[in-house]
């Protein structure tokens, strides 16, 4: 009995890989290209810190930015009044290359750039001040006021600044490597969309922030000058012709030769859908047909929350990759030959009619019923999936997908230089806030050894010394007692 189990099973999913005679025979290849066109037509954001108490994620540069706020002010709690002076706003501001270029300041400002001086010149302001904040830091810290107080802590703090600022600096330069991918990453979406002649010509209007940026008419990836069949039947490896972008395709998809199939991609009669069939203003109605199929499209579920868009692009076009080969229709006499079988559609996406005449085919002029052999509303791929050859707008999205990858990894190692900055704002804190432990520390060892009694041992080695002149005392670690000529102890010993 297992055996007859096993072959209904087998059967099951034989037949289920062939479709019915019915509408919407597209409709889950087009889902697919849904998918992808919501994933592609997102902007390209840069990557956040996960979420704090308060439930939002937070910048990289805002956490920087505020991290050398805060270090700043606290290394400028120990600077000398001067530089203090050449950081005031008010009545006007200083030049960054005016005191970097003056013999008294330069050593103090050397290396900084115009975003660090801007930050130092607001945390001079705060604790200049006696309001709100600056208080509140006041408080907190107890700033030292004596320049004997300041000097004991401006070399750790001038070791621990100089770590923050060449973190900053570290930390800017991997910002403006991740915008680059990001806008790259963006490029490339776009050229999966609407092909790379398009986006080339449209590049000063892109930026990472980019969602659609769709073409008009003439400029739609479908060449004008041939039919619907000459354009989609077959993909090429160049030219406005299937596999050059994603709309290309999803025009082909779900737009037979004529007009009056307007059910291959959804379930219900699909209105306003042009037929490209003819010569007149072919590249402008199929901008129409995609039009109304992506306005189709946004009714999908659209993505919540925070998504990896790399991973996202990679599951989808895998899916797509997938559905490849697998949307043969039994037409009239089930084949008998290979050649006339499902193998010979196996690179075929799309709906096409397997019959005993002839081999399949992508082709719907005069039938898109799904009932005569040579016909299909699909595109092959062949000449694009031979070794060394890809589906263009498909190489686009791996294009992408590097660049986000390279984006992620750039991101983690952001984290290290913020890691950085939190420790030096720590170490700062902890000398900041230890200082008056040390003052007092300091205070009870000096009155402690001003008062501390020799003990019985050096008394009596001093006490029994034989060479009692200067010399014989120094030489057994003790004092010459003028008084009465003998070896004393060391004060404080």
């Amino acid at each position: 009995m297992h055996w007859q189990i096993l072959l209904e099973l087998s059967l099951a999913i034989i037949f289920s890989s062939q479709r019915a005679n019915a509408d919407g025979e597209n409709s889950r290849e087009f889902n697919t290209f849904c998918s992808i066109y919501r994933l592609l037509a997102l902007p390209v954001a840069e990557p956040s810190l996960p979420a704090t108490g308060t439930g939002l994620q937070t910048a990289i540069s805002d956490e920087m930015s505020a991290l050398m706020t805060e270090i700043m002010q606290l290394n400028l709690t120990v600077a000398k009044k001067e530089i203090l002076d050449n950081l005031k706003t008010q009545p006007q501001a200083k030049q960054l290359t005016a005191l970097q270029n003056e013999q008294t300041t330069k050593g103090y400002f050397a290396g900084l750039t115009e975003d660090q001086y801007k930050k130092m010149q607001a945390a001079a302001a705060k604790i200049t001040n006696n309001e709100g904040a600056a208080q509140a830091f006041s408080a907190k810290y107890k700033p030292p006021t004596t320049e004997a107080e300041k000097g004991k802590l401006r070399r750790q703090f001038s070791h621990l600044i100089n770590k923050a600022l060449a973190a900053d600096t570290a930390l800017a330069q991997l910002r403006h490597q991740m915008n680059q991918h990001r806008q790259q990453a963006k490029e490339a979406m776009l050229t999966a969309l609407y092909g790379a002649e398009y986006v080339q010509s449209a590049k000063g209007k892109i930026t990472a922030q980019t969602t659609d940026l769709e073409p008009d008419g003439p400029n739609f990836p479908m060449d004008a000058a041939s039919d619907r069949d000459s354009n989609c039947k077959t993909a090429a490896e160049s030219g406005k012709k299937a596999s050059a972008s994603l709309a290309t395709d999803t025009v082909c998809l779900c737009t037979g030769y004529n007009g009056s199939a307007t059910t291959l991609c959804t379930q219900n009669a699909f209105s306003g859908l042009q037929d490209i069939g003819a010569a007149n203003a072919r590249n402008a109605k199929a901008l129409g047909n995609w039009q109304k199929l992506k306005a189709e499209c946004a009714k999908g579920a659209a993505a919540t929350g925070k998504i990896n868009l790399e991973t996202a692009l990679c599951a989808e076009t895998a899916k797509f990759l997938s559905h490849i080969g697998t949307g043969a229709i039994n037409a009239e006499t089930r084949p008998t030959t290979l050649a006339k079988s499902e193998a010979a559609g196996r690179t075929f996406y799309g709906a096409f009619v397997l019959e005993n005449t002839d081999s399949p085919a992508c082709t719907s002029q005069s039938g898109t019923r799904f009932q005569t052999a040579q016909k299909g509303v699909c595109i092959d791929y062949a000449a694009v999936l031979k070794p060394g050859k890809q589906i263009r707008w498909l190489a686009a999205i791996d294009a992408a997908a590097t660049h986000l990858q390279t984006l992620s990894s750039t991101f983690k190692h952001c984290l290290r230089f913020i890691s950085e900055a939190e420790s030096v704002k720590t170490q700062m804190e902890s000398l900041s806030l230890m200082r008056d432990l040390f003052a007092v520390q300091g205070a009870e060892t000096a009155s402690t050894g001003a008062n501390r009694q020799p003990t019985a041992e050096k008394q009596n080695k001093c006490k029994a010394a034989t060479n009692k002149t200067v010399e014989g005392c120094s030489a057994i670690d003790c004092d010459y007692d003028v008084e009465n000529k003998k070896c004393k102890p060391k004060a404080g010993t």
